[in-house]
């Protein structure tokens, strides 16, 4: 995904770090996020169909900040013995 936009850039890979002073790199999470918008099919369904209110993406220091100021409890242990 780096190098399709490094290509779409004229193959200039200091274009973003010029303009934001970090290189691209598939570190940083709004790549992350691009691409489950293209390779997720329930993510491709929501986004197609509008229903972008029950999207949420984001970081664990954003998870993290989203849970302890609205109390929330998610029950992450069934999530994880299920799916691990």
């Amino acid at each position: 995904m780096c190098q399709k936009i490094i290509e779409k850039k004229n193959n200039d890979k200091d274009y973003f770090k010029s303009r934001c002073g970090l290189p691209i790199n598939p570190y940083f999470s709004a790549l992350k996020i691009k691409w489950i918008i293209q390779n997720n099919e329930i993510v491709i369904k929501k986004v197609q169909e509008g229903d972008l209110e029950n999207l949420c993406f984001g970081t664990i220091d954003s998870w993290l900040i989203f849970v302890t100021n609205f109390n929330l409890y998610f029950n992450t242990f069934v999530f994880m013995k299920k799916f691990i």
